[in-house]
């Protein structure tokens, strides 16, 4: 214990006085004192020792007197107006009580070296206790002012053989202001207590999450309104009814490991369970979990639940459409190479043979170029439903873009492979879409490569497949060949070299066309941005749009001076619109993702801008989504050198993979372009309405623009100003020109 009032003001050291130890026990304190008094009493003939015992009782008294007013109250011991009168002077010393009434004049607040409110006994806080209420502690303050009022006055009427019991008076005085200062602060405490206590009844009552008391046995016995309406169950159906009756079979082991954890007084966090609601319904929470307990005892646990349906189901639906196309609802490539993967692994192991099938549509471009994209999107989906209605349930169907679709056929050789492609062709001719009043057949060609002969990996089945399919459409469409079979090797050989040929005289001969597409600012309503889009001429006049050749320039390891190309001729067209009104137009030149490969790329990038003298704010370089994921570190160092030279950067379309979504907050562009796949069909699928909103809020939170692509119509073009998106690009809004009418427009 230590000898101060509320760890301020210092007590004498009664203990030491006494003769016992510190913190000895009440009855303890109560035999020693009386003692003490008793020996006083035989040896009180000592005066040295009776003037050195009222000198402490008199420091303890003072000791009680506020800081402020210790000073006046020395002044009146000296001169024997407290306690220390002597007898001679005639006159009995002044009550106690009435001396503090002059230093603390009753009925006006203390005021002491100009301060309100400092009150006399500063840690006892007598003046708010004269109530009727606080009787115990009122009895304790007038015994203690009663026993000081007669030790004070009865100091010249005893002798020095009884000053032992002046002094066991003024013991008595000081521990009954400890024990009044005791009960104060217990009335302190009890006070806190009780409204910490209402406090957590509070919180108890009116949390969103559900609040759960437990018995050691799992029992309930406790729970709030949130816990019964996340059940659906009353209280008096829940309580007593045990914690493993609500929870699904295959987490009883970890309500088990709560259990003994929580016997051992020990908390659980981020526990995942199943649990059954009372409709039977299951619903996916997260809790923790801490010990309860009652004086010490430990009696239960506290569990905090949380209600994570609604997130799981969130997660579900991200790793859902991380694996599936947006637009038909099959795999996509990644999930298709994972599950090729697989199956090629069985293979090896000599579970058993199977196939893979490549498919591609025939005319598909056509049916785009004529009828538009939304015609070409009516016809993949119908060709989806109708590929899922032939294959079998261990069939995998994916779609791995544009027209290019896959099945892989487990437990199948190769001539189940070619029966199921003959069976898939004849259900093909017999389908006739209507598009805009207009009869459209479908017809398609097949590549079959078998599982593990035609290739050791995905890359190499899919390439085989590939080569397969290529040679059906070589020999008139609308047929199936395998890799092993009747496949014309030499001349499918012949045909793609034909293609480096072409490329590679179109990059060397500078015959590489740019053509430039409009994008409206969907705040200001003007023309802002232009997209360049990479063409290549065809021997007939015709022009090649990049997908028709980009990945024969990727196989045959032909994008670096591809790249380079673009970049250099499209900063020099910008350095055309140097002046006059279009001078803030900014141009969007797209780049592959072996552009992040190349070193010399943003060398290139800043030398042709200073030669050019074109500003690098009117340069924004484009890369996919799927380029910058793949190869995230070497991305982010890419867009790094090309954002210190002052120019932005876009992520192509994006929304297709969502797994990307994490590492998007890793990235720094500044435009997203949402997926066409999400556009086309806008106003009439809520679902890609919702995925739109979800991906315009992310790029408001990470600061970047949005530009929606594909956008056919005017009714698409008002939902993405309602969703705040802020640029817009589609046929709806220009189409692509190539440069001398794009400069003809432009002027």
């Amino acid at each position: 214990m230590s000898n101060t009032i509320d760890g301020e003001v210092p007590l004498p050291d009664f203990y030491q006085v006494l003769g016992i130890d510190e913190g000895a026990p009440g009855e303890v304190v109560e035999r020693a004192y009386w003692q003490f008094v008793n020996n006083w009493r035989v040896d009180g003939s000592s005066s040295k020792h009776s003037s050195a015992t009222l000198e402490d009782a008199n420091e303890a008294y003072r000791m009680l007197v506020s800081p402020d007013l210790r000073g006046e109250y020395d002044e009146m011991l000296a001169n024997g107006e407290i306690g220390g009168g002597s007898q001679e002077d005639g006159e009995a010393p002044e009550p106690p009580l009435k001396v503090l009434s002059r230093l603390h004049p009753p009925g006006r607040a203390a005021k002491t070296n100009g301060k309100s409110g400092r009150r006399l006994f500063p840690n006892l806080s007598i003046l708010g206790l004269l109530k009727p209420s606080y009787w115990k502690l009122n009895l304790l303050l007038f015994s203690a002012l009663c026993v000081s009022y007669i030790v004070v006055s009865s100091r010249k009427l005893l002798s020095q053989t009884d000053e032992a019991l002046v002094f066991g008076g003024a013991v008595l005085a000081v521990l009954l202001l400890l024990a009044l200062a005791r009960e104060i602060e217990r009335g302190r405490l009890q006070g806190s207590l009780a409204r910490s206590q209402e406090r957590n009844a509070t919180l108890f009552e009116h949390s969103n999450d559900a609040i759960w008391a437990l018995d050691l046995d799992g029992r309930f016995t406790t729970i709030n309104p949130a816990g019964l309406q996340m059940l659906g169950y009353t209280s008096e159906e829940l309580l007593g009814m045990s914690i493993g009756e609500i929870v699904q079979g295959t987490h009883l082991d970890t309500v088990g490991e709560l259990m003994e954890r929580g016997s051992k007084g020990e908390p659980s966090t981020n526990v995942n369970l199943e649990l059954f609601t009372r409709t039977g319904r299951s619903v996916a929470v997260g809790l923790n979990t801490n010990p309860l307990r009652d004086k010490g005892q430990l009696t239960g646990m506290l569990w905090f639940v949380t209600d994570e349906s609604g997130r799981k189901r969130f997660q579900q639906e991200l790793t859902h459409l991380a694996s599936r196309d947006s637009l038909t609802g099959l795999f996509n490539r990644r999930r298709f190479e994972e599950e090729l993967n697989l199956e090629i692994g069985r293979s090896r192991r000599g579970e058993y043979s199977s196939a893979v099938l490549f498919l591609d549509l025939d005319h598909f471009k056509d049916v785009n170029d004529v009828l538009g994209h939304a015609a070409g999107d009516e016809l993949l989906t119908h060709f989806s439903e109708l590929l899922l209605s032939q294959v079998r349930e261990t069939d995998v169907v994916a779609r791995l873009g544009g027209d290019e679709f896959t099945v892989i056929l487990p437990h199948t050789d190769i001539a189940g492979a070619r029966e199921f492609g003959e069976k898939l062709l004849d259900a093909i001719g017999r389908q006739e879409l209507n598009v805009n009043g207009q009869a459209m057949p479908m017809t398609a060609s097949i590549g079959i490569a078998r599982i593990p002969e035609d290739g050791r990996t995905q890359e190499e089945l899919l390439s085989s497949a590939d080569m397969a399919m290529y040679q059906a459409k070589e020999a008139g469409r609308n047929r199936v060949c395998d890799y092993g079979g009747e496949l014309d090797l030499h001349g499918l050989v012949e045909k793609r070299l034909e293609w480096r040929r072409r490329i590679a005289e179109a990059v060397a001969h500078d015959l590489l066309i740019l053509h430039a597409q409009p994008i409206l600012d969907l705040n200001n309503g003007g023309i802002s941005n232009y997209e360049l889009l990479l063409r290549m001429p065809a021997a007939d006049g015709a022009v090649y749009e990049a997908a028709q050749f980009i990945s024969h320039a990727e196989r045959f390891g032909m994008m670096r001076p591809i790249d380079r190309w673009v970049v250099r001729n499209g900063i020099k067209l910008a350095a055309r619109f140097g002046d006059g009104r279009h001078r803030d137009v900014v141009f969007e030149i797209n780049i592959s993702g072996h552009g992040f490969n190349d070193d010399q790329l943003p060398v290139i990038i800043a030398n042709e801008l200073v030669a050019s003298r074109v500003d690098p704010k009117k340069i924004v370089f484009e890369v996919t989504e799927s380029a910058a994921i793949s190869n995230l570190e070497r991305a982010n160092r890419f867009i790094s050198d090309v954002k210190r030279i002052g120019c932005g950067f876009a992520l192509d379309d994006f929304g297709v993979g969502f797994s990307s979504l994490h590492q998007l907050k890793n990235l720094d562009v500044d435009y997203l372009k949402i997926d066409g796949a999400f556009i086309r069909n806008l106003p009439h699928d809520t679902v890609d309405q919702h995925l739109v909103k979800a991906i315009v809020e992310v790029s408001r939170a990470l600061g970047k623009a949005t530009i929606a692509e594909f956008v056919g119509d005017g009714q698409t073009l008002n939902l993405l100003r309602k969703f705040g998106v802020d640029f817009a690009q589609g046929y709806h809004i220009g189409k692509p020109a190539d440069i001398a009418t794009f400069l003809a427009q432009a002027a």
